[in-house]
């Protein structure tokens, strides 16, 4: 099959690369125009395909609807769901045969079914399958959000990534708005209802997931094992998820040889494990309960910080004391070596104390963001020259930010080693500079402590920037967003505000030009894997790909909208106390 052609939904076409897998269902293949994408194909006859076009069409529209609705959403299609993007077509006779995907990064990642044994060694402990849990929870809560249930909630369907999120495959299989059944149970997992074959309902993913909640805690034991005497007559499986025969429900059942006591798991959360595995589907826990005592259990025993920035907080502590004490050594030196300063008192040592100390307050929160080693080298530069640590604003971020308003217009844009003609077709505002921290401390009820509050915000990934346009536009009487890579090339060619400085994220997915045809108000393609970034150098408009979810000191953002901005400013003005617009 590698070489093979296909049309897409989106009237592209592919070529496959390498067979990267097999399953029961299909075969997943590399794309050579794409190495970030994959291509599953059906195996399963005719009768098969056609029974998956119609569901596959409508998980593209789940898709589509998540990304205008809750954009900042989007990244768990990229990054932990292996959902359809296009439709495949045979590129001959037209038939459906399958679907384009993002291709997840899973060679770092471990299949979860090793996290159901024994094992507690290396990242396998106690509280790391607790925030396993929790993870498996949230996007648990985020597919019944949008209409899905998983109904095969298996352990070697769900991997597990270094910081303990989960990446979910085959979600082909799922049940997409009660129209499409789940089309893959296991006997061992599901929940007595699915015997009807009606449709499930999220109460089934809760049954599901305690069962693997019980595993994790219990070194792979299923909760509905337990021992029979020899003259008792054998229950099997499915009589017992029936009556609901487990021993965490029914303390006169005899836990199975080798397994754990069942005083392993916490009180409470045993108590929602035993409501989860209630025949009846009305009676079962729910999610958030669930959710909750596993976080309270997490705070318990971890502090109220249980994921790895925790660590980084200690390790930016530590880093900040031993900034201190160097400081200090190297006033001294510095006093040391130049009586002149104490003669004159041109640097008062308390102010420049004062100076030390905020700085090191200041690395220390840059260290927590990850992004300290230039800061040290910068600090380590002004102590050996004798300089005091202070920095003087620049007087060009003192001005209150404007909208600078863009007529209808068009423009030539370098694509692919070409050029094609850019017709924009709206009228828009756009911000004369990028957000700075100011506003994205309002905006985001920030309490973090900047130094150059009118600087523009970096290190923020595509992802942060659209949590920050929910909580912003959640204020306000219109719509702010990202400008698409066109409008903001647009704004830049008549405006030498753009792209100085810093990289700016748009709005679209990165993608090359596929023919030399005029483009009325672009978007980008329907999907990818980066996300477009414009800039300025020496005069000229680039454009960069950046995965959504990376953050860079060199990249911010700035805001556009189609209605006036007076609009926005007076509403979250009165609303969150901002005065002065932006």
């Amino acid at each position: 099959m590698k070489g093979d052609a296909y049309r897409t939904s989106l009237n592209q076409v592919i070529h496959l690369g390498n067979i990267l897998g097999k399953g029961g269902e299909g075969e997943i293949y590399e794309v050579q125009e794409d190495p970030a994408l994959c291509a599953k194909l059906y195996t399963d006859g005719a009768k098969g395909r056609a029974i998956m076009e119609p569901k596959i069409a409508e998980m593209i529209e789940i898709y589509k609807r998540v990304r205008t609705t809750s954009p900042h959403q989007e990244y768990l299609f990229d990054h932990h769901l292996a959902w359809p993007r296009a439709r495949l077509y045979h590129p001959d006779q037209g038939y459906f045969v399958g679907f384009l995907m993002n291709r997840l990064d899973l060679g770092s990642c471990e299949i979860l079914n090793n996290f159901l044994t024994a094992d507690h060694t290396g990242n396998k402990g106690r509280k790391n399958r607790l925030e396993l849990a929790a993870n498996l929870l949230d996007m648990l809560v985020f597919l019944h959000g949008i209409g899905v249930v998983v109904g095969d909630l298996h352990e070697e369907n769900i991997f597990v990534r270094q910081d303990l999120k989960v990446v979910f495959i085959d979600c082909d299989s799922y049940q997409i708005k009660d129209r499409f059944k789940c089309t893959a149970m296991r006997l061992e997992i599901s929940p007595p209802e699915a015997a009807s074959g009606k449709a499930l309902t999220p109460a089934a993913d809760v049954f599901e997931f305690s069962i693997l909640l019980y595993r994790l805690l219990m070194d792979g034991f299923n909760p509905f094992a337990f021992r029979q005497g020899s003259g008792d007559r054998d229950i099997l499986f499915p009589e017992r998820k029936e009556k609901g025969l487990a021993p965490i429900r029914d303390s006169s059942l005899s836990l199975p040889k080798r397994s754990p006591p069942l005083s392993r798991i916490p009180k409470q959360i045993a108590d929602q494990i035993a409501r989860g595995l209630d025949p009846n589907p009305s009676r079962r826990s729910r999610l958030s309960d669930m959710k909750a005592v596993i976080e309270k259990e997490l705070n318990v025993n971890t502090g109220s910080m249980t994921s790895s920035t925790s660590q980084r907080y200690e390790r930016g502590k530590r880093w900040a004391w031993s900034l201190v004490v160097l400081a200090l050594a190297m006033a001294i030196f510095c006093l040391a070596a130049n009586p002149v300063w104490v003669k004159g008192a041109r640097h008062d040592l308390r102010t420049w104390s004062e100076d030390i100390y905020a700085k090191v307050r200041e690395v220390r929160w840059r260290y927590y963001l990850g992004a300290a080693t230039s800061m040290l080298k910068e600090i380590e530069a002004k102590f050996v020259s004798g300089l005091p640590v202070h920095e003087q604003e620049s007087s060009a971020h003192k001005a209150e930010p404007v909208f600078l308003h863009l007529s209808p217009g068009e423009f030539w844009s370098k694509r692919g080693g070409g050029s094609i003609k850019v017709v924009i077709t709206r009228s828009f505002y756009i911000m004369d500079r990028p957000v700075t921290y100011a506003l994205w401390d309002r905006v985001m009820k920030s309490k973090v402590p900047h130094r150059c509050p009118e600087c523009p915000v970096v290190g923020v990934s595509w992802w942060d920037v659209q949590r920050f346009l929910k909580a912003l536009n959640s204020n306000s009487a219109t719509a702010y967003s990202l400008p698409t890579e066109a409008q903001w090339e647009y704004a830049a060619l008549r405006s030498d505000s753009m792209g100085d400085g810093i990289w700016e994220w748009c709005s679209d997915w990165y993608g090359e030009s596929v023919d030399s045809r005029d483009e009325v108000d672009p978007e980008g393609p329907g999907f990818g894997s980066h996300k477009v970034v414009k800039g300025r150098k020496e005069g000229m408009v680039i454009r960069m790909a950046i995965k959504p979810g990376v953050t860079s000191y060199h990249v911010g953002f700035r805001l556009m909208t189609f209605t006036h901005p007076a609009q926005l400013t007076g509403s979250l003005a009165s609303k969150d106390g901002l005065k002065g617009g932006f």
